[in-house]
Order: structure tokens, then sequence, then C-alpha cells
């Protein structure tokens, strides 16, 4: 019940209404609203002996307190499904948030463990595989394999071609590889163009040898990248559990020892670890690495000899000998290092340090007054072939203010029998930038008159070889006549080097050669030498 206060209005009809009930009256009231009304009446005398009183109004709520409690009831109801509804939502928004994480955690474990180029296992994944099954091989009794293969000539691509078709090369390389290779082994990519393979459960070396035989066949012909064919080989190094290691460390670094022999024998061929290979693959990384430092450093150096005029003894030009004295080795034969960098893809950096030197050193002459006449280079077929090459040289030549008339381009003649096409466009554009371009140890290669007559060729050196015996071996007097014969028949000019004896010289003088190199008139020369032996050369000619 609720009281009404004395504030509030109340009906006349009630107050006429209960003045007429006795004291104490309770009960109804005609009807006010729609809710149940009662009344009552209290009376007591006051002082005076007259009655007095107060009316009591009270209203019954039960019905609306039902109405709330039915609505509260809907409202909890509403609460409940919203809570509920809310809790559906969110443990769907979950489980698709889980579903993405574990996508994600999926995806991450895959990028942790795959290659992103090839889609083979990694390093990481393939250090996991190659411990598992070394751990099975010992348990069962049973030998293992690993195979470390290294492409060969892959630098070439990516310098000739551009690093896009050296990825495509690669791709091409694993599927190939791939289509070898059994169920259960593990073929990965270490990096750059480098495999490893596991081979477990092996039953002899001749299988072993079958399966790196059957790789060198798949990888053997020629790819096709953006309409042109390119060919690669592939060395590769074997190791065997037990026999040649215990730990994957062992037989990866003995695998990676035959590998570097495979190289040595001539690229595209295998081998086997054995014992006597460490040391050697140890001496050739500690060798590649110092040259590497040497290069950063500056310490390989260039050497000039000088190349006179065969008719009337004058200077010429030069041709520029690189150098390196090791500190501890002492002096290292570039044969020895520029094998060691073509082989294993630093050649270009080599070869791009030395044009750099060369224009640097033509540049400080022509500012001391002495002219050099013009600077012989010797170049790689990678070289040739790298797609930046023209731009690069063009680029020292303009740094120093050196003409392209100043320099003349050496490459062997067996080199320029790898590529033909490419070496043919590459030169003959080296040679419109004003530069001469020479065929170096002419004669031992294999080159046809034809091929000759395709390229932008000035000069041909006579290689050492067939100069050492003359004017005494009819053989090689025979060689040199033809060559000097030949070349002018095609306008070339003829340079002889390794000349050491005036009967050398006076014979080749004789035969009509135009240049002469050698000791005879003088060894090499360090760079601060140069202008004071020309001049007294020049002198003593006069």
């Amino acid at each position: 019940m609720v009281a009404i206060n004395q504030s509030d209005e109340v009906p006349g009809r009630w107050l006429a209404f209960l003045q007429k009930m006795p004291d104490g009256y309770q009960g109804n009231l005609p009807d006010y609203d729609d809710r149940s009304w009662y009344a009552g009446t209290v009376s007591f005398p006051d002082i005076r002996g007259d009655r007095v009183g107060y009316l009591q109004f009270f209203v019954d709520v039960s019905s609306h307190r039902n109405q709330v409690a039915s609505s509260a009831y809907i409202l909890y109801a509403g609460v409940v499904a919203i809570i509920l509804a809310a809790a559906a939502f969110l443990f769907v928004i979950l489980r698709r948030a889980d579903s993405n994480i574990s996508t994600r955690l999926n995806h991450l474990h895959y990028l942790a463990y795959t290659d992103p180029l090839t889609m083979l296992a990694n390093r990481k994944l393939f250090a996991d595989r190659l411990m598992s099954s070394l751990k099975m091989a010992a348990d069962n009794d049973r030998m293992l394999a690993v195979l470390f293969l290294d492409l060969d000539d892959f630098k070439s691509v990516n310098d000739s071609l551009g690093h896009s078709a050296g990825d495509e090369l690669l791709r091409q390389v694993t599927r190939r590889l791939n289509a070898c290779i059994r169920d259960g082994d593990t073929l990965a990519r270490q990096g750059g163009d480098e495999f490893a393979l596991v081979l477990p459960n092996v039953d002899s070396t001749e299988q072993v040898a079958a399966m790196a035989k059957s790789i060198i066949q798949a990888l053997k012909h020629a790819v096709i990248i953006n309409g042109r064919e390119v060919s690669t080989g592939v060395s590769i190094g074997i190791s065997l559990f037990p026999q040649n290691g215990t730990t994957p460390e062992e037989l990866m670094r003995n695998a990676d020892a035959a590998m570097y022999m495979a190289k040595a024998s001539g690229k595209n061929c295998f081998s086997f670890y054995t014992s006597d290979l460490t040391v050697s693959a140890i001496q050739k990384i500690t060798l590649l690495s110092e040259l590497k430092r040497a290069l950063s450093q500056g310490n390989i150096t260039l050497d000039y000899q000088p190349i006179i005029h065969g008719q009337n003894g004058k200077h010429s030009g030069f041709e520029a000998l690189a150098r390196w004295h090791h500190p501890v080795q002492g002096y290292i034969s570039p044969r020895t290092f520029v094998d060691l960098a073509e082989e294993c893809g630093l050649i270009n950096e080599l070869g791009a340090y030395l044009i750099t030197e060369v224009c640097r050193q033509i540049h400080h002459w022509l500012i001391q007054g002495f002219d050099p006449g013009y600077v012989s280079i010797n170049l790689s077929v990678a070289q040739i072939e790298n797609e930046d090459f023209g731009e690069f040289i063009s680029s020292q030549l303009t740094h120093y203010s050196v003409p392209a008339d100043m320099i003349a381009l050496e490459i062997t003649e067996s080199a320029l029998m790898k590529n033909k096409d490419c070496t043919v466009a590459k030169l003959t554009s080296l040679g419109k930038l004003g530069m001469s371009i020479w065929i170096d140890d002419f004669g031992t290669g294999y080159s046809s008159l034809a091929y000759l007559k395709q390229l932008p060729v000035d000069l041909v050196k006579i290689d050492a070889s067939f100069v050492q015996d003359i004017p005494y071996n009819p053989d090689d007097l025979a060689i040199v006549r033809a060559i000097i014969g030949m070349a002018r028949a095609l306008n070339l000019e003829v340079l002889a080097e390794g000349v050491e004896s005036a009967e050398q010289a006076a014979c080749l003088n004789e035969l009509g050669c135009h240049y002469l190199q050698g000791y005879f008139f003088s060894r090499p020369l360090v760079s601060k030498d140069v202008v004071t032996a020309v001049g007294s050369r020049e002198s003593e000619s006069i």
C-alpha cells in the first residue's frame, strides 16, 4: 500500500463519502483511476472535547507490481539473451581469430623452414632432417650419403641476364632435381646456387654415384629463359655416414670439400670425399677469404709491362698485370688467384677493381705529362657477358677523363668460343666506344677464320709457347709465320709475347710482327718506375 501525502489532491467525492462513514471506517473508495483505492478514518477528542482526526488513503499497487515484475522478467530475459548472443558472437570471433592465428602460425612455420624462391627445404629444415636421418641410420646400422651441389658458372647468368633470369634458372633446376630424387630423400637450398641432398638408406657407393650421375645428366641440357638458351652444370661433393663423419657438421664440411675438388677437376662432375681433401679445400676457402679482404683493402696491385714497336724499338703501350703479394705466402701467381676468382664468382669484382685502377693510373700519368700510349686489360668471359660492363667501363673512363682509345681489352681465344653470339654483340658494342679489342693467346684455341671475321678485333697476340723456341724450332716458326700471314690477310695487327732474346726479336721483325713484348725488353714495372724506365729506353733507342 502507498499512502497519499497531505499535499496530494484528494477527490471531493471521497471526502463527502468518508464524512458519512463511522469513525474507524476501513473500506473501498469509488474508483479514482484504474487502481483500487482504500480509505480509513481516525478521530479522537481534543482538549476542548471536540473530536478531531485524519483521513488515510491507500492504493493497491500489486497489479502494477506484477506488471513491473513481469517487465523486469522480460528485461532480465532480454539482458540474458543479449549476454548469450554477445557470448556466442564473441565465441565465433574467437574461433575465427584462433583459426586465423593457427593459419598464420602455420604460415610462419612454413616460412621458417622453406626457401621462398624454390619452395624447397631451407638450411634449418635440412639440418633437422639430416639429424633425424643420422639417428635412424645409426639405430639401424645403415649407410647415409650427403651430397653438396653447386651450380657451375651461375654468377655469369646473373651478371649477363640479370637476377630475375638467375632466379628462374634456380626454379627450373629445382624442378629437374626433384625429378631425380626418391621418396624419403631431402633436397634443400643452402643459399645462392648451392643445394644439399640427404640420401638415407643407401646400400652402396655405386648407388650414390648413380644418383650423382642422374643429377648431372638432368642439368646437362640448356633451359629456356626469356627466349634464350641458358646452360649450366653442377659440381657435386659426396660424404658418407659413417665412413666420412658421424655428425651433421662433419658430413656437410666434408661434402663441401669434395665439391671443391669436383670443380677443380673440370666442373660438371662429382667427387667422393677422401681424407686428403680437407686440407686442400680449407686452403682454398682460406685463400678466397683472403682474396676478398685484399680486394676490399686495395692490396691487389698492378704492374705494367711495356709493349714495343717491332720496327723501331720504341715504346707503344703497356699490358696491366695483376699482382698479389700475400702477407704470409708472399707472391701469389695471377693464374692462381684469377682462376680462384673465376671459380668462386669473384671475377667481376676483381675485374672492376683492376679497370678502376688502370683508369686512375692513366689519369695520374696524364697529369704528370706522361703519355702511356695505351694500356691493355685482360677480361674474363663473365665480365663480357655482364650486361652492366659497358656502362661501368664508360663511367670509369669519364670519371678519370681517360680517352677510350687509350684502353685495349684482351680476351683469350678459348673464352671467345664459349658464347659466340653474346661475345660478338658485346665486343662490338665495346669497340664502338673507341676501345681496341685484342685476342690473347692466339693459336691455342679453336676459333675459325670465319668467326674472326665477325669480331671487331684489332690485334691478335701470339702465345708465348710458340715464341720461346723460335727461330730454331721449325714447327713453331711455321705456326708463327702462318698466324702473322693470316692476321695480315684479315687486316689485323700482331703482337708476340714472351720475347726473351735478341734472336727471337729479330726473327719476329723479319716475319713482319708489329709489336713485341717480353723480358728481353722489360720485366713488368711497378707504376712509380714506369716513367723513368720508358724515358731511359727511349733515350737508348735514339
